[in-house]
């Protein structure tokens, strides 16, 4: 077999798999969704404890005022 056509013929096979970059954006893209996701599931399940109060008076301490 011709070397030039094993060349051309392991280069086709290759092609058909995406290039690491491509694999690395995806990921990328994947983990930058699944981050957000998780942060507005975050934020919901805070804001849905109700509204939030100051701490009471005692909680400040002694304040001196010069």
């Amino acid at each position: 077999m011709n070397p030039l056509r094993c060349n051309q013929i392991i280069f086709n096979q290759m092609s058909k798999f995406p290039s690491r970059k491509k694999i690395i954006a995806i990921c990328t893209a994947i983990f930058s969704v699944l981050i957000g996701i998780i942060y507005l599931i975050l934020i919901a399940i805070l804001d849905s404890r109700g509204p939030m109060l100051p701490p009471p008076s005692e909680a400040f301490g002694l304040v001196v005022i010069f």
